[in-house]
């Protein structure tokens, strides 16, 4: 599995973020300063949103997850969601505990919750 950040322009607060983090160039992390849609075939992205009614349950060989979108719920609720509707991405929701755990990964998400950005 390949972890991708995109999004990461110049001057811009996500590269500014993990400029903060000794070594991060040396993460085995594919860096774009491009957004997701423009990086990776369109085909072959599904974009994870709680808002979706569509649900995967496993992880398909080929297709590219993107997790993103605004932490804050309370102002923003769906936005994430319409906008990838908008531009016709796939958004389906994910059952990420249960992907995950499939993987022996299941605590690697729990430890990046709490405050923050949101992100790419």
């Amino acid at each position: 599995m390949q972890f991708h950040i995109t999004g990461l322009r110049e001057g811009g607060r996500g590269k500014d973020e993990l400029s903060k983090h000794e070594g991060f160039a040396n993460w085995d992390v594919h860096f774009h300063q491009d957004d997701y849609h423009e990086v990776l075939d369109k085909d072959s992205i599904v974009y994870l949103s709680s808002e979706s009614e569509n649900v995967v349950d496993a992880l398909e060989p080929g297709i590219n997850y993107v997790i993103g979108g605004l932490v804050d719920h309370n102002n923003h609720k769906g936005l994430c969601h319409r906008c990838q509707v908008a531009i016709g991405a796939q958004v389906e929701q994910s059952r990420v505990s249960k992907i995950f755990s499939g993987l022996g990964g299941g605590g690697l998400l729990r430890g990046a919750r709490g405050g923050g950005s949101g992100g790419r």
